[in-house]
């Protein structure tokens, strides 16, 4: 069996609810809590796994970030849940002529040929907005919350590899 899954019953106590995974006899345990995945459909939690555990073979990985497409580029909104992601991304949209949405939740970003891409994936959280695009990344934009609005360049590589990892692995 190259993949599987096993998710212990509800029944069981919350430290005893983990998911274990196993790929290529490697076997990982993912340890969930309930209010992370309440709502999200058993086969949407196992695409995601599934995803996660097969992109890097590919030079891919999850982003949890909304992407924007725009003149053929694609921009990046990352943030943790509730920052307002959102709400940045339907500016973009009203003030960027021409902008749409591709995916609103988790799209792959892909290295092709020493350049990074995004592309839609079917994983789009709670929004049905979600599609099959692949274009150049132009920029990721890292959203926080703060008593002023300012915007700066990060040039430091260690704190965006953080910031990127942020939101790729969760706690």
């Amino acid at each position: 069996v190259d993949f599987y899954i096993e998710i212990l019953p509800k029944e069981a106590e919350p430290q005893e609810r983990p998911v274990r995974i196993s790929r290529n006899g490697v076997h990982t345990l993912v340890e969930l809590e309930p209010d992370l995945i309440s709502g999200i459909t058993l086969g949407n939690l196992l695409g995601v796994v599934q995803a996660a555990l097969w992109l890097p073979d590919y030079g891919c990985f999850l982003l949890h970030c909304a992407y924007v497409l725009h003149e053929g580029k694609a921009l990046l909104l990352c943030a943790p849940s509730g920052t307002g992601k959102s709400t940045h991304t339907h500016l973009w949209l009203k003030y960027l002529k021409g902008a749409r949405i591709v995916n609103d939740d988790k799209p792959a970003i892909r290295l092709i040929d020493d350049k990074f891409y995004a592309c839609g994936t079917p994983f789009s959280g709670t929004s049905p907005l979600n599609e099959n695009v692949c274009v150049p990344l132009k920029a990721i934009c890292f959203i926080e919350q703060g008593p002023e609005n300012k915007i700066e360049r990060i040039n430091d590589t260690s704190t965006i590899v953080f910031k990127i990892l942020s939101q790729t692995l969760r706690r």
